[in-house]
């Protein structure tokens, strides 16, 4: 994790590696993957981001992607459950 991970941008660059990523379907993607989309919508979150919320839950759908619930500090947690 990028110490400023708290700049607009890099939750914005999560989001796209993410979906690099996921496209590539290469060994080990599909972890990153869902370790950048979880960090990209919890900053999204912290934030404030609807957008990138928005754009990371609609990545996540056409992954075919699950959600579990319950996230630290009250907010939900979506974590993603993949298979490779």
């Amino acid at each position: 994790m990028c110490q400023d991970r708290h700049i607009p941008e890099y939750p914005w660059t999560c989001w796209s590696y993410a979906a690099v990523l996921l496209e590539r379907k290469g060994s080990g993607d599909h972890l990153r993957a869902q370790e950048l989309l979880e960090e990209a919508l919890q900053i999204s979150t912290d934030l404030g981001m609807p957008p990138l919320r928005q754009q990371a839950d609609d990545l996540i759908s056409r992954a075919g992607e699950t959600f579990d619930s319950g996230y630290p500090r009250g907010f939900p947690n979506e974590r993603l459950m993949f298979s490779d």
